[in-house]
């Protein structure tokens, strides 16, 4: 490696001395860049907001063919802006939050006309569907009072029939009955 710094407290600073306080000001980077010496990536350190304080914000900008653009703002308040899609990997992605009514997710749509946002459930098992196969369910857990965390209620959809052309589909709404096992109150199909 062209720089290779070892040791117990291996710490590598970049300061910017400019007395400077406004949203973006004293910033620091680290440029990628190609043999041409084009920016293909860059991570870059800045003051947050205007005020005279030590409150930071991380910016990671990619090049997309027509110069550096922000890709990701991670702000004084640890909140994450991504300016584009999102995808997660792995099997669970987890929201955990101790203040009272959160956390809470909200799908908004910005857009001047009659579209509404979506949510949508996907099942694409790599081959024919058959009947019953799920289609995606929204579980609702809570405490009992042994602490336990038990399935109250759910809403599930699935296929009801696979047949090509003659497709149908079904939605239930279940809860736990009085002795903790699920039921299917309401099925529409």
């Amino acid at each position: 490696n062209l720089l290779h710094v070892a040791g117990a407290d291996a710490y590598l600073t970049l300061q910017n001395t400019s007395n400077e306080n406004l949203d973006g000001q004293a910033e620091t980077r680290i440029i990628f860049g190609d043999h041409s010496g084009a920016g293909l990536a860059q991570i870059e350190g800045s003051h947050s907001g205007g005020s005279d304080d030590e409150k930071g914000k991380l910016i990671f900008s990619t090049n997309t063919d027509g110069g550096l653009a922000t890709a990701l703002t991670i702000d004084d308040t640890q909140k994450a802006v991504f300016a584009g899609d999102v995808e997660f990997g792995g099997d669970t992605s987890t929201f955990t939050s101790a203040n009272a009514s959160d956390p809470l997710l909200i799908i908004k749509n910005t857009t001047n006309d009659a579209a509404a946002a979506r949510l949508r459930f996907v099942k694409d098992k790599g081959g024919a569907g058959a009947d019953a196969d799920g289609c995606g369910e929204i579980e609702f857990y809570g405490d009992d009072d042994n602490q336990d965390n038990i399935l109250f209620a759910k809403v599930r959809a699935e296929v009801a029939d696979a047949s090509n052309g003659a497709e149908g589909g079904r939605l239930m709404l279940g809860v736990a009955t009085h002795d903790g096992e699920f039921q299917n109150g309401l099925v529409i199909e």
